[in-house]
């Protein structure tokens, strides 16, 4: 861990975490072929969390208990799994 930075409220216990990656280990079923060191973005889709909910593929994929938490509005639109 290189920095940890405060944010938010005082005494609120949120922060930023500044890491440095040394090391990253990859299923070498995602990597180009012919290649040892570039993944192949039409093979790699990883589960995000964009505005507090859970996404891959570009779809909703799981409801996000921290969502729940914030107080979050749900969208009318219900959780989709891609087509795959």
């Amino acid at each position: 861990m290189n920095r940890i930075h405060a944010f938010g409220e005082p005494d609120s216990g949120v922060v930023a975490v500044d890491v440095q990656v040394v090391q990253v280990h990859v299923e070498e079923n995602l990597l180009m072929p012919g290649t040892n060191r570039y993944l192949d973005p039409d093979k790699w889709d990883p589960l995000i969390m964009k505005f507090l909910e859970f996404y891959g593929g570009g779809h909703n994929l799981h409801p996000s208990r921290l969502a729940e938490g914030w107080g979050a509005p749900r969208r009318d639109s219900q959780l989709t799994a891609p087509d795959r």
